[in-house]
């Protein structure tokens, strides 16, 4: 196997080798552990309607009206607005994955492009609020919904995320879903396509 001028792959060498699971053959061939791919072309695109298709969509179109003052006109404006931006964002990282294909994602992409510091900052502030933070307000946000449904939540009740059952709710479902990820990837992967069809019917 040659990797000569390939520069991401000899990092990706000098990864496995620092974890000591490269193992030889008895020709002297070098061969690299990998996970072992079992996402198809439905579930990948599953996993990216189910990122944009967001819990804003059921949360955030009242607020963007009323800030719009009622004139639906404005509202769809402003999502349309949104989408651009969405979209651009979207086409940047297509284009980063296409020029850096290795595994890290934003980390690896602030290491090449700007400095290890960046890097460094962006996981641990991922850590702290970013990821931590808006993985709340979706699960808040499940929990209204789904508790109106079995537990008579009155999503209009401005004191409802107070409340300690939709707390409760809020938090068991972020543990069943880290609970079915560890569990396995195929497992994951059918509650993510289940989810993603719901949402899409929903919408």
């Amino acid at each position: 196997m040659d990797f000569e001028g390939n520069k991401y792959e000899e990092e990706e060498i000098n990864n496995y080798e620092d974890e000591e699971v490269i193992n030889k053959s008895e020709e002297g061939e070098v061969r690299i552990s990998e996970f072992k791919r079992t996402l198809n072309l439905f579930d990948s695109v599953g996993i990216i309607i189910g990122i944009m298709i967001g819990t804003g969509i059921f949360s955030s179109p009242g607020v963007v009206l009323d800030y719009s003052q009622g004139i639906v006109g404005v509202s769809l404006f402003v999502w349309i607005i949104g989408g651009i931006l969405s979209l651009l964002g979207g086409l940047c990282f297509a284009e980063l994955g296409a020029a850096i294909p290795t595994t890290g994602g934003d980390y690896r992409y602030l290491l090449e492009c700007l400095h290890p510091g960046f890097a460094f900052a962006y996981v641990w502030a991922c850590l702290i609020c970013i990821k931590t933070g808006s993985q709340t307000i979706i699960s808040i946000v499940f929990a209204r919904y789904f508790g109106s449904m079995i537990l008579d939540f009155d999503i209009t009740d401005e004191n409802l995320d107070s409340s300690w059952t939709l707390k409760i709710l809020a938090v068991s479902s972020i543990l069943l879903l880290t609970i079915i990820n560890i569990i396995g990837v195929k497992l994951g992967t059918f509650v993510q396509n289940t989810l993603m069809i719901t949402k899409f019917i929903t919408v």
